[in-house]
């Protein structure tokens, strides 16, 4: 019986350590909106503004299997800062006012000056975000 109870707990703690390894997103800006845009600035980068909510089942699965594409993760570490923006917070909601951002999930482009450049709206696999990423001009 013992010997069941750490076999169990083996397979348990291997699938947690495995399962938290893999579909790491990209790395998300932490800091306020405002501090993301003087951060671009200073990087010269765009800002990908992720607009997600929890109890958003695509909001979700875009966070976690889009935007942990290892293409797409190269891309975006390169030239943009992604900012993911909770639209549940006060914050959130003014953000997607300013941008007029009303369906989940969505993402808006943004030059390194705040400029909008681009919006997309649904789940988005990868390879189109990359596409339409590359288009954009910064």
């Amino acid at each position: 019986m013992l010997k069941e109870i750490r076999n169990a707990l083996w397979i348990a703690c291997t699938l947690f350590v495995l399962t938290s390894m893999s579909g790491q997103s990209t790395d998300e800006f932490k800091g306020t909106y405002d501090e993301c845009l003087r951060e671009a600035q200073k990087q010269n980068k765009g800002i990908v503004l992720h607009f997600w909510a929890n109890w958003c089942p695509p909001c979700n699965k875009q966070r976690r299997l889009t935007f942990s594409d290892e293409k797409l993760k190269e891309f975006l570490e390169d030239r943009y800062l992604v900012y993911l923006v909770d639209v549940d917070t006060a914050d959130g909601k003014a953000i997607a006012e300013r941008f007029d951002v009303e369906l989940y999930p969505s993402v808006v482009v943004l030059d390194n000056k705040a400029k909008k450049q681009s919006q997309f709206t649904g789940l988005a696999k990868p390879s189109f975000l990359l596409k339409k990423l590359q288009g954009v001009q910064l």
